[in-house]
């Protein structure tokens, strides 16, 4: 599989390099896809730091990736080295409690933090004590027109100095504008009068999709298996690989390399785990799906291992794979008997998505959970109580499974 990122210099008054913005391109075009700021985000990281490392691609300069909201909220960030790296938070995000409190804490863990596209709002003062680097699109918002907000931006954050605070210059296009930039006390240049964004092209392996959806089955359990998640990494090399290369890659303190599959789980701990398997999951299955997709098939997942495992605990784990696996033929694009066909599943599972008019308690629930999605109460009630179960406790288990899930999912 080809992986395409694009690269773009940033200069400093000099003209020395200093570092490159990083850009995920989904194909040879060098222009940015349309698809979603936190996919394209999680595409990014899991192409460079899970693959090369992100410094290979930067060539051990500084390398400035996005955010969205929703990547900082999720703690992407911090799956990269603070010390190869500058967050630029983008312009879409709002400056929430929330948002404060995550460049905060990134702060306090060393990472640089830009603001990206800046347009001056008073809901920024006080992220102006916490950010080193700010961009200015000088077509957006030219040159001329922001000397009062750079005045402001100094007297607000009251930093002079080695500490004040850096301002960049983005899509600079002439020798005139960037002049001026210079004049006006811009630190750092980036733009088409010096370079174009650079294609690079690499070659990464495409990952087993049912290895990683079983991956993210185990990161929603309320205790994660280790020797589970270890057998699933060892069943695709390029997982594998993707894991051990994040583990070497420095941003962990650990003293020799690892080289067991073993070793990098108990490095990593839970929360890195799960940030790791939500990226790989992201990035590869859902990148071209609505995000809701694999949350209702989680969601699917949880009601049916909660209202099958009522009366017969021993189905519990089969039903929950069922109903994950229950919308794979719409999360792959292909018919569900071709990919059940290819995965080592019970005969239990099986027969439940092969046979979905089957009375079984499995086929059952998810026929039960399709309706309640589709509004269809009133069938959704009949079909519950024809297999005895407690339409109260069926629909009550529903709003459960969806809030298990939402809860379990922001720990990613």
């Amino acid at each position: 599989m080809q992986v395409y990122t694009a690269r773009q210099p940033i200069l400093n008054g000099k003209g020395t390099l200093v570092g490159y913005e990083i850009f995920f391109r989904d194909g040879p075009k060098n222009s940015f896809p349309d698809i979603d700021d936190h996919v394209a985000t999680s595409k990014l990281i899991a192409s460079t730091e899970l693959t090369e490392g992100i410094k290979v691609i930067s060539g051990g300069k500084r390398a400035f990736v996005n955010f969205s909201e929703k990547s900082l909220l999720e703690g992407l960030p911090k799956l990269l080295p603070p010390e190869e790296v500058v967050i630029e938070i983008l312009e879409s995000v709002e400056p929430s409690d929330e948002v404060y409190e995550a460049i905060l804490h990134l702060k306090k863990l060393k990472y640089i933090i830009a603001l990206d596209d800046f347009v001056y709002s008073k809901k920024w003062n006080r992220f102006l004590k916490l950010v080193s680097l700010i961009k200015f699109d000088i077509i957006e918002t030219p040159l001329e027109s922001i000397s009062s907000t750079i005045e402001k931006i100094k007297e607000i954050s009251g930093r002079t100095g080695r500490d004040r605070i850096r301002l960049l210059a983005e899509k600079v296009e002439t020798p005139q504008e960037y002049k001026l930039a210079k004049t006006m006390g811009f630190d750092y240049f980036q733009g088409y009068y010096f370079c174009k964004p650079e294609m690079l092209k690499s070659t990464d392996s495409e990952s087993n999709e049912f290895l990683l959806l079983s991956l993210n089955r185990e990161m929603i359990r309320e205790v994660i298996d280790y020797k589970k998640v270890a057998k699933i990494f060892a069943q695709d090399a390029t997982l594998t690989k993707k894991l051990l290369t994040y583990v070497n890659s420095g941003i962990l303190p650990i003293q020799r390399e690892i080289s067991s599959i073993a070793q990098a789980l108990s490095y990593l701990g839970e929360d890195k785990l799960k940030k790791i398997a939500c990226l790989l999951v992201t990035s590869v299955i859902a990148s071209c799906k609505p995000p809701e997709l694999t949350r209702m098939s989680c969601i699917r997942g949880r009601f049916a291992e909660l209202v099958v495992g009522r009366n017969h605990k021993r189905l519990a784990d089969s039903a929950f794979l069922a109903g994950m696996f229950s919308l794979l033929d719409a999360i792959l694009d292909k018919p569900l008997p071709e990919i059940i066909g290819r995965l080592p599943l019970s005969n239990e599972i099986k027969q439940a998505l092969l046979n979905p008019d089957s009375t079984d308690p499995i086929p059952t629930t998810i026929r039960i959970i399709k309706l309640l999605e589709g509004a269809n109460w009133e069938l959704a009630q009949l079909e519950s109580e024809k297999a005895n179960l407690n339409y109260q406790f069926v629909s009550s288990t529903l709003n459960e499974s969806s809030t298990w899930v939402d809860k379990h999912q922001k720990s990613f």
